[in-house]
């Protein structure tokens, strides 16, 4: 993951250990070890680059200080699987993670807690999310060929997409138009697919 500022990338791995990288330098700006969770599956940086977020195998969460380095916040198996994604929300007050589990949760930065949780979305794992640029919405993407647009301050579902393809739905983007009405949101998702052989 790359922070917005150009500065840092993060990267992450099996071995249970986070990397950040500085770009001008290139040398590692911090290397996070002996994490109390499984192996590092996604990271996302927040819009301002002071917070790190990373998903795990496990289900567990962290979230990390980028220059306070050795203060994080461990959410510990907040998925009942594996989570496949950690999602900034453009306003950096939230993140997003989603999960093998067929749910996603937000979570205020903040307090650490809870802000809200979608549950029942797909009959499998979520692959990837996106959010839109004003973050009223963020889009799932499933192995069960599915995509769900969620409202985030209506904290629910505000659309579901069924079986759009016949593989799973391996991505999903926003553009970053402002287009004119709410049902504009569901021409604006762009949903791709590889088929199972």
């Amino acid at each position: 993951a790359y922070s917005l500022d150009g500065k840092y990338v993060a990267t992450a791995s099996e071995d249970r250990t986070i990397r950040i990288l500085d770009l001008t330098t290139k040398e590692t700006h911090h290397h996070f070890v002996n994490l109390p969770a499984d192996e590092v599956n996604s990271v996302s940086f927040s819009p301002d680059n002071r917070y790190l977020a990373s998903g795990f195998k496990d289900g567990s969460a962290i979230l990390f200080d980028v220059f306070e380095k050795d203060t994080y916040h461990f959410f510990k198996k907040i998925h009942q699987d594996s989570i496949t994604q950690v999602l900034f929300l453009p306003d950096g007050n939230y993140f997003a993670t989603s999960s093998l589990d067929g749910t996603v949760k937000v979570w205020d930065v903040a307090r650490k807690n809870t802000y809200c949780h979608y549950e029942n979305l797909h009959t499998s794992g979520i692959i990837q999310m996106a959010s839109s640029q004003d973050q009223k919405y963020i889009v799932t993407a499933s192995y069960d060929g599915t995509a769900n647009i969620l409202d985030f301050y209506g904290r629910k579902v505000h659309h579901h997409f069924k079986k759009i393809h016949t593989g799973s739905v391996n991505s999903v983007s926003y553009t970053h138009l402002t287009l004119p009405t709410i049902y504009s949101v569901q021409i604006s998702v762009v949903a791709v697919s590889l088929k199972k052989k």
